[in-house]
C-alpha cells in the first residue's frame, strides 16, 4: 500500500483498498449503501429536473416531490439544519444550495417537499426555494455509483454520489478561499477533487471518497463534508 509521502508518480495500482473499511460503511453503517444499482422509485423529481432554467437564470413555481431519499448532506454543526442536501429518486439527483429545509435531515431519510425556486449555476441545477418538508421514514438504503468499475461523466451522472478510491496525482493549487484542488485518478476516471486546504492532501496520497459529482469549470468531486474523504494507509 502507498503512504502519504509517496512520490513515485504512478497510477492507483499502489493504492490497495484491501482490508480498508469502505467510507460508506463508516458514514451510513454496513449494509445501508447499495453500490451500482439505483434502487429508488419515482418520487417526483422528474418535474423538477424538467423545469431547469437556462444557465444563470432562476425560475419560480411549485413542484411537489412525494418521495425522495436524502443521499447526502453537507457539513452542519450538531443539531442544526443542513443547507446543502442531495435528494434522489429514480429520475436522478438534485441538490439544494444554502437553502434551509426547516428541519434536520440526514442521509437515508425519505422525504416529501415542495420546490418553489430553481437556479442553474455553472451547469448545476440547484433548489434554492423549498417548503413543506416532511420526513416519511428513516434509515433507507442509499445508492452510490461504483466509480472504480464505471466510466463516470457529468452528462450521465450529474450529482450522483460516487464512491471511489485512487491516487492524488497532482496538486493544482487554490480554488476558492480555504480550498485546494487536486487531480484524482480512480479506476479509468480522472476528476478534480476539491477539499479544504487544511486537510493536508498532497500528491501521491491514496484516498477513498464518497462524493457527489458536481461541476464548476469542469467535473468536480467537491468534499462538502470531510467525513466524505479518508486516506488509505
Amino acid at each position: 500500500t502507498d503512504t502519504d509521502t509517496d512520490a513515485d508518480g504512478d497510477a492507483d495500482a499502489d493504492c490497495d483498498i484491501t482490508g480498508v473499511t469502505p467510507i460508506y460503511d463508516a458514514l451510513h453503517g454496513a449494509g445501508n449503501t447499495v453500490l451500482g444499482a439505483n434502487p429508488y422509485a419515482d418520487g417526483g423529481l422528474s418535474a423538477v429536473i424538467a423545469a431547469a432554467p437556462e444557465q444563470g437564470e432562476d425560475v419560480e413555481g411549485e413542484w411537489v416531490v412525494t418521495a425522495a431519499t436524502v443521499v447526502a448532506v453537507g457539513y452542519a454543526p450538531a443539531d442544526t439544519n443542513p443547507d446543502n442536501i442531495w435528494f434522489a429518486d429514480a429520475n436522478g439527483v438534485v441538490r439544494t444550495f444554502r437553502t434551509d429545509p426547516g428541519l434536520v435531515l440526514k442521509a437515508g431519510d425519505q422525504v416529501s417537499f415542495t420546490v418553489t425556486k430553481l437556479t442553474q449555476y455553472f451547469d448545476t441545477l440547484e433548489i434554492t426555494g423549498i417548503s413543506d418538508v416532511v420526513v416519511a421514514s428513516e434509515g433507507n438504503q442509499i445508492w452510490m455509483l461504483d466509480g472504480n468499475n464505471t466510466t463516470v461523466n457529468y452528462a450521465e451522472h450529474e450529482q450522483n454520489i460516487v464512491y471511489a478510491w485512487g491516487e492524488v496525482i497532482s496538486e493544482d493549487g487554490e480554488c476558492g478561499t480555504g480550498y485546494s484542488c487536486y487531480t484524482f485518478n480512480y479506476g479509468s476516471n480522472s476528476q478534480n477533487l476539491r477539499i479544504l486546504s487544511s486537510k493536508g492532501v498532497i500528491k501521491g496520497d491514496c484516498a477513498q471518497v464518497a462524493v457527489p459529482l458536481g461541476y464548476f469549470d469542469g467535473e468536480q468531486l467537491g468534499v462538502d463534508d470531510l467525513d466524505w474523504f479518508d486516506w488509505i494507509d
